[in-house]
């Protein structure tokens, strides 16, 4: 039986059914062979064999992480170790104005995730829980890299978060336990981890608020994808009515959905409904606009 949290992301996810994905396939056989060619005698054959297996994307990683743990050679390990943390990661860019720039060059929305630390996880606690539980998942990063421009947006400089900010939040570990990222829960950490979704001329048409697991985030960035693209080709009216009438729908099932639900389903439920209420009222703020929001925010926040 589902969960009351499970039933209720069914009843968010409204859009028509997804296409299926792209995801590559490599030939395992012809992946191993590039490995086995990593060893070579020959410098220009390692070299060769390193950037074929890098040319094959994503899909590869999962037979490199299978090598690695067999503990091959040492330079072996080493390319192979670096294939997958080049493969493996979303591609964030750091600034969003030539984010901006390169999402009207590609026709790509823009997703902006704004945390309150660092890409490496270092930070607060939802930073490093959503970077080692959600943004280490391969379809999620492969859909990300894949339908977006994405950006990371820190919300404090590095002597704001290492000086200014950190000595100051009451609870700060400058590590977290492995039980507090294992435990943390959907939905907490609201108020500094937050993601907006942008068309390519800058203008907010959804953002989601505090963390979520791999599904979770996978399934709501696929519905901000396809609310954008059910818009396509929509003048500017149309398409502002369209979206803010889809997600006032959803915000209205979010809403029946929870009645029933107790504790902090019921609270979650609630927090879902007014975020896509408040999307759908927000319609066209500009991502510039926003983003120095949350900067002006932080004074009332803590870590978690």
């Amino acid at each position: 039986m589902k969960s009351p949290l499970a039933l209720l992301a069914g009843a968010m996810l409204l859009a028509p059914p997804l296409r299926a994905e792209n995801w590559p396939q490599p030939d395992a056989a012809q992946v191993r062979q590039f490995i086995r060619q990593l060893d070579d005698a020959r410098f220009p054959a390692r070299q060769e064999a390193d950037r074929r297996l890098r040319d094959l994307g994503i899909g590869v990683v999962p037979i490199l992480r299978q090598e690695l743990a067999a503990r091959p050679p040492l330079e072996v390990s080493r390319r192979l170790e670096s294939i997958v943390e080049e493969l493996a990661q979303v591609r964030w860019r750091q600034d969003v104005k030539q984010a901006l720039k390169e999402s009207r060059q590609t026709g790509k929305p823009l997703l902006v995730l704004s945390s309150l630390g660092r890409g490496d996880g270092s930070g607060s606690l939802a930073t490093q829980v959503m970077v080692s539980r959600t943004l280490g998942d391969l379809k999620l990063i492969h859909f990300i890299n894949q339908h977006f421009v994405p950006v990371w947006h820190q919300q404090l400089d590095d002597t704001q978060l290492d000086e200014e900010l950190l000595p100051k939040v009451a609870g700060f570990a400058p590590e977290y336990t492995a039980e507090q990222v294992r435990t943390y829960e959907e939905g907490r950490g609201h108020r500094n981890l937050r993601t907006f979704f942008c068309t390519p001329d800058g203008k907010v048409y959804r953002r989601l608020e505090g963390f979520a697991d791999a599904s979770g985030y996978l399934s709501n960035i696929k519905d901000a994808h396809e609310l954008l693209r059910g818009t396509a080709g929509l003048s500017e009216r149309q398409r502002i009515a369209r979206l803010q009438g889809v997600l006032t729908l959803r915000g209205e099932e979010v809403t029946r959905a929870r009645q029933g639900l107790a504790g902090r389903e019921a609270l979650l439920a609630e927090q879902q409904a007014r975020l896509l209420f408040d999307s759908a009222s927000q319609q066209e703020q500009r991502i510039e606009a926003l983003l120095e929001a949350v900067r002006q925010e932080l004074v009332y926040m803590t870590f978690t």
